[in-house]
């Protein structure tokens, strides 16, 4: 019985703390017959981590959009207040996956920026500074948010500084050639706006303009 009693109290830790639980709340949540040992709010180290893959087809190409995030806030009984971490985008297209019995495609394109200096601040959510951090430039680019509870959210523009890479190499049957090799590297400002719905993290890149949101999560270990 105590066995079980331990399991759900662990259960019941693991999905309340990204909120910001008390101990008091923890025990109490676990039933009745628990009696709760305190109301002391728990300490705990946060760490937002992102790392998703999104594939977008159009014209019967695939562009791999990536996007890592790795932040923390050291200590704090809740998800608000500074995270430090990086940052690093891609985008990615193999032309190969063109060729036919037409034509013959090697190489694509690459792009990666980064930021090894992220920082940003999770607050309260507010739908009208959310909304108002960027504007589109086209009204049918505007990203549509999905519909639930989000207990935080942060808006960072870092500046990323990366490469890209053009290199594709094409032969046709009747001896067309193409060959491109071009590159170039550089630092931009990335727009990013991030809402936190309990351990649940989607991050926007406006400006990468996909029509989605990456997914991660942002949970909290307890300091003993």
């Amino acid at each position: 019985m105590r066995l079980r009693r331990n399991v759900i109290m662990l259960l019941i830790l693991t999905i309340c703390l990204p909120a910001g639980c008390t101990v008091g709340e923890i025990i109490s949540a676990g039933g009745d017959d628990v009696k709760a040992a305190s109301s002391v709010p728990v300490e705990a180290n946060w760490t937002l981590h992102v790392d998703q893959t999104i594939p977008i087809e159009k014209d019967g190409m695939t562009v791999n959009y990536i996007l890592v995030i790795a932040a923390d806030k050291r200590g704090g009984t809740d998800i608000y207040g500074t995270y430090n971490g990086n940052a690093h985008i891609k985008v990615e297209l193999d032309t190969s996956k063109l060729s036919n019995e037409v034509i013959k495609m090697l190489g694509g394109f690459r792009t990666e920026a980064s930021s090894e200096e992220l920082k940003f601040e999770v607050i309260p959510h507010d739908p009208e500074a959310y909304a108002g951090y960027y504007s589109y430039e086209k009204p049918e680019d505007i990203m549509l948010t999905p519909v639930r509870d989000y207990t935080g959210m942060a808006l960072v523009s870092p500046k990323m500084t990366g490469t890209g890479i053009l290199n594709i190499r094409g032969s046709g049957i009747q001896g067309e050639k193409l060959e491109v090799n071009e590159s170039a590297s550089g630092t931009e400002v990335f727009p990013m706006r991030i809402l936190v719905s309990n351990a649940e993290v989607l991050v926007e890149l406006p400006t990468l303009e996909i029509g989605k949101m990456f997914e991660g999560q942002l949970l909290g270990e307890p300091i003993n």
